[in-house]
């Protein structure tokens, strides 16, 4: 991993403030890139978002993940987790504040975490806790080389920034890097066939 020169670190409260210009919807980008590219129905049991801002990202796994029987989202942005905690869209997701460069308070089911590490000073250290967390299925995405530039970019990612017992991936845009750790008794795909594999640039068929 490459530290970014003269990036900004918006810290707690700096996030809250982002997150409370963007309003009620921010990433979903993200998670529809995540079920472009996964099967999100295979998953079961609980699940957390690490990073979970505003919450939209859970709104929509939601409604698709129909195997998943709990739902959880947690972020630094303290003054976010409260706003989503009154939000009734959201009602009955499990939200709560948390330093990922810290363990975990539980284990669930399956972990994801999305466009979060390369805004930490510290995102081995998060890597391995997100991998102690998850019991069965682990998603986590960054930038890939920093492809997606933002001021608040504090990493640049590539395929051997993490030295952890999961798979890399990129997807067909070249854009997005994905660690991924499946764990699942289970015969069902998690990856959607075509449109990612292994440490290899895949171009869009």
């Amino acid at each position: 991993m490459e530290k970014i020169d003269h990036s900004i670190d918006y810290k707690s409260d700096g996030w809250d403030k982002f997150y409370d210009d963007k309003g009620d919807s921010w990433r979903d980008k993200d998670y529809r890139l995540l079920h472009e590219l996964f099967a999100v129905k295979v998953l079961k049991g609980s699940l957390i978002d690490v990073g979970c801002g505003l919450g939209d990202g859970l709104r929509m796994l939601r409604e698709t993940a129909d195997g998943v029987t709990q739902f959880s989202g947690t972020d630094f942005a303290s003054e976010t987790i409260e706003r989503n905690k009154n939000n009734p869209s959201l009602r009955g997701i499990d939200f709560f504040s948390h330093d990922i460069t810290q363990p975990l308070p539980a284990r669930y089911d399956n972990v994801i975490c999305l466009q979060t590490l390369e805004h930490l000073h510290e995102p081995a250290l998060a890597m391995n806790n997100l991998i102690n967390a998850a019991r069965e299925v682990l998603i986590v995405a960054t930038p890939y080389k920093n492809r997606r530039p933002d001021e608040n970019h504090l990493w640049s990612f590539n395929e051997t920034s993490f030295q952890v017992d999961c798979k890399t991936y990129i997807d067909p845009r070249e854009k997005n890097m994905f660690w991924v750790l499946d764990k699942r008794n289970s015969k069902k795909r998690l990856m959607k066939k075509g449109f990612l594999n292994l440490n290899i640039r895949l171009k869009p068929k």
